[in-house]
């Protein structure tokens, strides 16, 4: 089998290295898209059309203060589609 380089759902390398589980629910958020999985939340979050912050935990709430986004989401055109196909 070939590898994606993703780590399985459970590692042996790292106990930071869990899967998220299937999604539960989503709903459409004024910048983005947030959600629920098996195990924790989703915020996926348009800052313009080359660049979405992806933030996934198992906590209620997400960080506001991010080391890696520096900028802030600027109002921007997107579409979200669902497939169920997976």
């Amino acid at each position: 089998m070939k590898s994606t380089g993703f780590p399985p759902i459970h590692s042996k390398n790292s106990s930071k290295h869990i899967g998220m589980g299937s999604v539960n629910s989503w709903i459409e958020i004024a910048d983005g898209l947030e959600g629920t999985t098996q195990v924790g939340r989703f915020k996926f979050t348009v800052y313009h059309s080359g660049m979405i912050r992806i933030q996934v935990n198992r906590y209620e709430t997400f960080q506001p203060n991010p080391y890696s986004v520096i900028g802030e989401p600027k109002s921007t055109e997107f579409q979200i589609s669902e497939d169920s196909g997976l």
